[in-house]
């Protein structure tokens, strides 16, 4: 039979586990979406700027002009792309993109549409596609930056929130062992008492322990009682009997 201590133990074990394993979901999510909102407010902003970068030259060519397009979406794979669709169905592209392509999802203007997917080199493309319309022409944009450095932050946090609640419940454990231990420390006394009265040294037990034994020392004091009387009986009828055999 187990120990009323590993009982205790293991079920605080098993309460806190579930608990703990909650908190770094929802606190791993939540960071997730924090970051995620973050960077969705990074790509309007930068939206913003390629909108107003916008232009169609005297050729009635479409361009954006370089001065005004962030750099780093000119260095090849940086994990932030832009594609800009015109109605005609001619594309502009960030340098970034090198010989890869996203696709575009044609949009009117005033909307957008906000997804993911998976981009160059494996990572993991946040996307918000928009629809205007400027200087006469309707035209989709389409930004995306790569999550997958985030994620990795992501990850690393909750391997170090696992090790943090670990260790927490690692000390839970142990200190609520030092006080059950220490609380059952008084039952020492009680069975001090009970080998007093073994011994004849006393009648009862005179220690009764924390409110949650008294009821077991009352009983174990009852027993003791009884037997006693009983035994005080046995001797008169041992005495009586040895009278009348005189």
């Amino acid at each position: 039979m187990k120990s009323l201590e590993r009982r205790i133990v293991t079920g605080l074990v098993l309460i806190l586990v579930p608990i703990f394993a909650v908190l770094i979901w929802v606190s791993a999510q939540s960071v997730r979406a924090m970051n995620e909102n973050f960077v969705l407010t990074r790509l309007e902003h930068d939206a913003e700027a390629l909108v107003a970068a916008f232009g169609i030259n005297p050729r009635g060519q479409p361009r954006l002009r370089e001065g005004r397009i962030t750099p780093i979406y000119q260095q090849p794979l940086s994990g932030h792309y832009f594609v800009l669709r015109l109605d005609d169905g001619r594309t502009l592209r960030s340098r970034s993109l090198w010989d890869e392509s996203l696709p575009v999802p044609e949009m009117a203007p005033g909307t957008s549409q906000i997804s993911s997917m998976q981009g160059p080199s494996g990572q993991q493309l946040l996307m918000r596609a928009a629809g205007y319309e400027k200087a006469g022409r309707r035209f989709t944009l389409l930004v995306a930056e790569d999550l997958k450095p985030m994620l990795g932050q992501i990850s690393g946090y909750q391997w170090r929130a696992l090790a943090l609640l670990a260790t927490v419940l690692l000390a839970v454990v142990l200190l609520q062992r030092w006080t059950l231990r220490r609380a059952f420390r008084v039952l020492d006394d009680v069975r001090a008492e009970m080998q007093r009265v073994g011994a004849g040294e006393r009648q009862k037990i005179e220690t009764l322990g924390p409110s949650e034994i008294r009821p077991l020392t009352f009983e174990l004091n009852r027993l003791l009682g009884q037997l006693q009387h009983r035994l005080t009986r046995s001797r008169q009828a041992l005495g009586n009997l040895a009278h009348g055999l005189k």
